[in-house]
């Protein structure tokens, strides 16, 4: 099994609060959503229902986590996310060059190799 700093996406979400992967061949949990609630007598007994109305939205947004760009492995979406980021304006600048004839099409399809971490 590969090191990770973190479990290797995809991650998806099982009844709103669970968020989970799947790890060699198995579905598990890798965090889970647990929203304060408050008493009814408690002068923030109000947000209770917001808790529950944003409890999916809260859920799928930590299930994305993996693909936020970060360093990790290369096959990390993450990680892939990160170089294409990074490779953004070298490749804007590749593509307004050949459009100006300065630089073969073979040229940028080297650029694009090196954001996708490609040899």
């Amino acid at each position: 099994m590969t090191v990770t700093g973190h479990t290797p996406g995809p991650w998806h979400v099982k009844d709103d609060t669970s968020i989970r992967a799947t790890i060699e061949g198995r579905d598990v949990q890798v965090a889970l959503l647990s929203p304060s609630r408050f008493t009814r007598d408690d002068p923030h007994a109000h947000l209770n229902e917001h808790f529950r109305d944003s409890q999916a939205a809260n859920a799928r947004l930590i299930a994305s986590a993996p693909t936020a760009p970060h360093e990790c492995i290369s096959d990390c979406p993450g990680e892939q996310n990160r170089r294409k980021i990074e490779a953004h304006d070298a490749l804007l600048e590749a593509l307004e060059a050949v459009l100006r004839g300065e630089m073969s099409h073979r040229s940028i399809e080297l650029v694009i190799k090196l954001a996708r971490g490609e040899d």
